[in-house]
């Protein structure tokens, strides 16, 4: 591990704590009657129709927007999206924030990991957030965790957006390395963990090829947020993470000590503090590459409110 150990090394530890919120078990709120949630939809290249549910800050003139996507492999329906929107501090950050919140599912593509469908959605997503009332197209920046990180960092390269940030994105996924047909010596289908506890394995002189012909192409500023904790650590930290900070792009990486794999989506004790130094980090991060600025709610027009464990969008 000593090449992880190095890594690490380089990289600034984030410590900042928030200033929204003071009590580490409460999330922020803002209600329906202030904000209310709107479906979209938009139709991706192969004609597939997919949907995002937004809000808006009550604030006139052009506003920035920010996508927020899921992690995993299935697509969310319309009540998961309306929940996450509604009852999710990341969301409810940002709304806060003075940006117009979006919060995006995508075509389900276990079966086939690497087909292209689910990244399709999500450029269409981003080109019908650019046509909304009060959008200022030129500041529409993108979030999304693992999988959902994965799409995000594809979407750096496929469509104009300001900046873009990543929580423990899926090279499995980007990567190349996890497909429908990779086996195990018995012919099994193979799983993201042997992948995880032998990178070497499998990320090989063509996946290298790939992932540097995508980094290649990513045209915006990128935040990545990280934690020391899920078994992915191991293939991000020896082998993607350097490749992405060798690509000459415009790169920020940042680690979070002991922050599990989950958080932004579902709920732990003691989440939010958690949840809210990842927010402040990399909202700054997108406040300095937006032409137009985001204008926060008044102190007044956000509640804040009790966020058990167990409370979180379910697939």
């Amino acid at each position: 591990m000593k090449r992880v150990a190095s890594f690490l090394s380089g990289l600034a530890l984030t410590a900042s704590m928030g200033s929204l919120a003071r009590a580490v078990d409460k999330r922020p709120s803002v209600s329906e009657e202030l904000s209310p949630v709107k479906v979209i939809t938009a139709k991706a290249r192969d004609g597939h129709v997919t949907r995002a549910v937004v809000r808006y800050p009550k604030s006139r003139g052009k506003l920035p927007a920010v996508f927020l996507t899921h992690g995993g492999f299935t697509e969310w329906s319309l009540d998961q999206l309306k929940k996450a929107a509604n009852e999710q501090p990341l969301p409810a950050y940002y709304l806060a924030a003075g940006y117009i919140t979006v919060v995006g599912t995508w075509r389900t593509y276990q079966d086939d990991p690497q087909s292209p469908g689910a990244l399709w959605d999500c450029a269409a997503l981003i080109e019908a957030v650019k046509t909304l009332p009060q959008v200022d197209p030129a500041s529409v920046v993108a979030w999304g965790g693992s999988g959902g990180g994965s799409l995000v960092l594809e979407l750096a390269g496929e469509t104009d957006l300001a900046a873009v940030g990543v929580w423990e994105p899926g090279a499995i996924l980007y990567s190349g390395l996890l497909t429908k047909d990779l086996r195990g010596p018995n012919g099994e289908r193979v799983g993201g963990g042997p992948i995880f506890a032998d990178p070497a394995k499998y990320f090989t002189a063509r996946q290298r090829q790939l992932t540097r012909e995508k980094l290649g192409k990513i045209r915006c500023p990128v935040l990545v947020t990280h934690g020391d904790v899920h078994a992915m650590k191991k293939l991000n930290f020896e082998y993607f993470l350097p490749e992405l900070m060798g690509a000459g792009k415009k790169v920020t990486i940042s680690i979070y000590p002991g922050m599990p794999h989950g958080l932004f989506w579902y709920s732990d004790e003691g989440r939010i503090e958690k949840v809210q130094r990842a927010f402040e980090e990399t909202e700054r991060f997108f406040r300095r590459f937006l032409p137009t600025q985001p204008v926060p709610l008044e102190r007044s027009e956000v509640q804040w409110v009790a966020d058990p464990p167990g409370h979180g969008v379910k697939n």
